[in-house]
């Protein structure tokens, strides 16, 4: 794991894109904007599980085929990376075979990954990969940082006035210095203001306002 302060985690140099195929639209511009702007290397990795291998045969009968899901991921990916190259940005697509939040993590080790772009919710035909435990399991897992982006994340909807606003959000736990560290280097590198928030617990027994 980089260490706050190294940069890595600010402007990384590698970033993942774990997709279902039906959020790609959602987590590519955003990645492709932060791999222009930090110059990294972009990876677009999509996870095919037993769900989205199977097909039916002329005679209705299912069967795991994963050969012609392989085949539609790729040649379905590839047009997003022509774009990032024409961006200026490397870009390699990635099909794996396996449970996701593993494949996720071994990508993330053999490619010295620096940020993780995953979906928190997807509506696409593959199913719902990246869902739940799933992104729990990611998030537990991966040993750098994990931006996940809902349904409604999306670039470009209104102009910004000023520097950007970060907003840590801290449990003020032992764990949670490392996120606060790369708040403050987002925020130091975007020229941006960060604004620290901790929520406290009513207490039990408190008497009602």
């Amino acid at each position: 794991m980089s260490e706050p302060g190294s940069h890595r985690w600010s402007k990384p140099a590698s970033i993942l894109i774990a997709t279902d195929l039906g959020d790609i639209d959602r987590l590519f511009p955003i990645a492709l904007e932060q791999a222009v702007e930090s110059k990294a290397r972009l990876f677009i990795l999509h996870v095919l599980t037993s769900t989205n291998s199977v097909v039916v045969d002329p005679g209705g009968l299912p069967y795991y085929n994963p050969t012609e899901a392989i085949d539609y991921a790729e040649k379905f990916l590839a047009s997003y990376c022509t774009e990032a190259r024409q961006a200026s940005v490397q870009c390699e697509v990635l099909v794996r075979e396996g449970a996701a939040s593993q494949q996720i993590l071994s990508v993330v080790r053999q490619r010295q990954i620096d940020r993780v772009l995953l979906g928190t919710r997807s509506r696409g035909k593959w199913g719902k990969l990246l869902l739940g435990s799933v992104a729990e399991q990611v998030l537990r897992s991966v040993p750098v940082p994990v931006l996940t982006l809902g349904p409604e994340a999306h670039t470009g909807d209104a102009a910004v006035d000023g520097p950007p606003t970060i907003l840590h959000a801290t449990s003020l736990s032992k764990a949670s210095h490392a996120s606060a560290a790369l708040a403050c280097e987002i925020a130091r590198e975007s020229g941006g203001r960060l604004m620290m928030m901790h929520v406290l617990s009513p207490s039990r027994g408190s008497p009602d306002p």
